[in-house]
């Protein structure tokens, strides 16, 4: 049986790994309490609405999700993951009604600003337990400043599953009337698409499939290995270099930041932070250009944090990367997929593009900022559109 943690710092108090390799490594897992709760967010007709151009709307959805709950339930630390055009998160009881205000501000915040739909559910461990599954999460010290959850057990899934499914959804929805009260400061959009520093930017998705479940971690091990040896280490598929890096002026690219965070505001409003964004930027620019040191940050530095602190691999019961390469890299790991994958070991979805997308959380400037990857034009969310379709396959 499970044992009941009802510790709001639970999360918080887990050690952690300090190798993203290490993410198979079970030892590094530890159950989720019984009594929290798994939400789930994603923006429904995702794939429609990125192939109609829309991909970046649809990414900033998923990251103002996870702010607006960071942001209810300060300063308790939660895990979550961004997936794309959603993300998973865990709560413990004692925010779940502030956390259900956040989720249903979020949801209201999408349908008035971007006319775009933004599920949300929620699920609890006890009863994802009860259906046999497991739910165990890790923590990765990705630097000094940033810590990245890592999530185990086909738990997560299985709530993703009910949350969406059309005759069980309503179960598990926020309702529809609840009382919207979210806060979205911290979330921000102001970076160009960083062009890759090689040829290509892949978007990938792989779920092992071992018969046993030492088995599934050796699948995910082999895998490591195979795009070591292809790509080199971390700095040189990382797909973010400083020279790539350049802050958005452009009107249009300054609006998703401007609507997400004035949501419900007037227009006058959000012309006047339209304004002021864009003066941002501007001094932003040169703060980094003339490398000038604040009492508080030191803009030299900006972006050697920025790229410490990026979320360009990270596993949630699935590997989730984000890799620059040649395409000759690309070409071989491609194959290796369709290898393993022909004698039944994994499933994969990729996508290629030109660049990747960056969306933020800014606490300070200083050292507490994160920054989300994805591939331009989808990214993860047109790489899934293939994963599904084998994972359907090996069902039938």
């Amino acid at each position: 049986m499970q044992k009941t943690l009802n510790s709001d710092s639970f999360y918080q108090n887990l050690p952690y790994c300090v190798a993203f390799t290490d993410y198979p490594k079970k030892e590094f897992y530890t159950d989720l309490p019984i009594d929290w709760l798994v939400i789930i967010t994603d923006v429904k007709g995702s794939t429609v609405a990125i192939e109609a151009g829309r991909y970046k709307e649809v990414n900033a959805l998923g990251v103002a999700s996870i702010i607006a709950i960071i942001n209810a339930v300060k300063p308790i630390e939660i895990p979550y993951v961004f997936g794309g055009d959603g993300a998973t998160l865990c709560i413990p009881p004692s925010q779940l009604k502030k956390v259900k205000a956040a989720l249903s501000a979020a949801r209201e915040m999408a349908k008035i600003e971007f006319n775009l739909d933004l599920r949300v559910g929620l699920v609890t461990v006890e009863e994802l337990i009860a259906a046999d599954h497991e739910v165990k999460l890790a923590k990765y010290k990705v630097s000094d400043a940033y810590t990245q959850t890592l999530f185990w057990g086909s738990g997560f899934s299985y709530a993703e599953l009910l949350i969406k499914s059309k005759t069980l959804g309503h179960k598990y929805a926020v309702e529809k009337n609840y009382p919207a009260d979210g806060c979205f400061d911290g979330f921000e959009c102001r970076w160009n698409e960083i062009p890759s520093p090689h040829e290509k930017t892949l978007s990938l998705l792989v779920s092992a499939h071992g018969e046993t479940e030492t088995e599934t971690i050796q699948i995910y091990q082999k895998l490591n290995k195979f795009i070591f040896n292809t790509y080199g280490d971390e700095a040189h598929y990382c797909p973010v270099r400083e020279e790539g890096m350049s802050l958005a002026l452009a009107r249009k690219k300054l609006m998703t930041e401007t609507r997400i965070r004035n949501a419900f505001k007037s227009p006058w409003a959000k012309t006047r932070y339209l304004i002021k964004l864009f003066f941002l930027s501007l001094i932003g620019k040169w703060l980094m250009a003339r490398g000038v040191k604040t009492a508080d940050t030191n803009w030299k530095e900006y972006k050697k944090t920025f790229i410490a602190n990026s979320d360009f691999q990270k596993f949630d019961e699935m590997l989730r990367m984000i890799i620059s390469g040649t395409n000759k890299q690309h070409e071989s790991l491609i194959n290796y997929l369709k290898r393993e994958k022909n004698k039944g070991k994994l499933s994969y979805g990729i996508h290629l593009s030109t660049h990747s997308l960056t969306t933020c959380l800014v606490f300070n400037y200083s050292k507490n900022h994160l920054h989300f990857l994805d591939g331009s034009n989808g990214g993860y969310a047109m790489a899934a559109k293939e994963l599904k379709r084998q994972l359907s396959a090996r069902k039938n």
